[in-house]
């Protein structure tokens, strides 16, 4: 009740593909992409959200994805990534994880939502401002980011039926998923085609223009590049 979250109203389905540590393996992300394939139209999912990925890529450097993300854009599912969290830990080089990278899914970078001072992360990354629009420092980005959306700081689940406060682009990733489906439900109700590409294009053409290193006093390098944050509002 107090903390609902994007689309409070959507029925979930969650498919664990990482152990108690955080860590896992692509073979079992595509495990979980199969069923979603194979369950796509029984349970009507539209949109998928992947809090996970490794590396930094500026171009897609893997393959053995793309047959079921192709058949899930193809199906008009909204695929959600986190675009990784270690842009200082690359010495501010652009890029982003795998599999945000791919081509064929929507990519997210964290924003701030509020002024909480100065914060240092275990990473090493430390934003000695922080306010509304403020990149997070940690966030991996560039020109392949898809789109930016509040990942800092986010309230959510948290372990024992609890709630915590926590900062990345995986929260931010999981409020693009939920802001899809929204705008999946009205494109739906106004006869409009709704599939990843066209709720992507309402999400940048609606979306707020931050240019990288405007607003920022952050330990890592800008990259003056451009980027929509959502709006959902809008």
């Amino acid at each position: 009740g107090t903390y609902s979250g994007v689309a409070p109203d959507v029925n979930l389905i969650a498919l664990k593909v990482l152990d108690s540590t955080g860590s896992g393996t692509f073979g079992n992300v595509q495990n979980a992409l199969d069923w979603v394939v194979a369950n796509q139209a029984k349970y009507h999912i539209v949109a998928i959200n992947m809090s996970l990925g490794s590396g930094n890529y500026t171009v897609n450097p893997y393959t053995f994805l793309d047959s079921d993300l192709a058949t899930l854009k193809n199906d008009g599912v909204f695929m959600a990534v986190a675009a990784g969290n270690s842009f200082y830990t690359n010495n501010s080089a652009v890029g982003l994880d795998y599999p945000a990278i791919d081509p064929l899914v929507a990519s997210v970078g964290a924003v701030y939502d509020g002024n909480f001072g100065s914060v240092a992360w275990a990473s090493g990354a430390r934003d000695n401002t922080t306010g509304v629009d403020h990149i997070a420092s940690f966030s991996q980005r560039g020109p392949a980011l898809s789109i930016m959306a509040p990942g800092a700081m986010v309230t959510s689940t948290y372990l024992n039926n609890t709630f915590q406060e926590m900062a990345g682009t995986s929260m931010a990733a999981p409020v693009v998923a939920g802001a899809a489906v929204l705008i999946h439900q009205e494109m739906d109700a106004l006869h409009l085609t709704a599939n990843e590409t066209t709720i992507l294009g309402v999400m940048q053409k609606t979306g707020v223009t931050l240019v990288d290193g405007s607003l920022e006093n952050t330990n890592v390098t800008a990259t003056g590049l451009t980027f929509k944050r959502l709006n959902l509002g809008a």
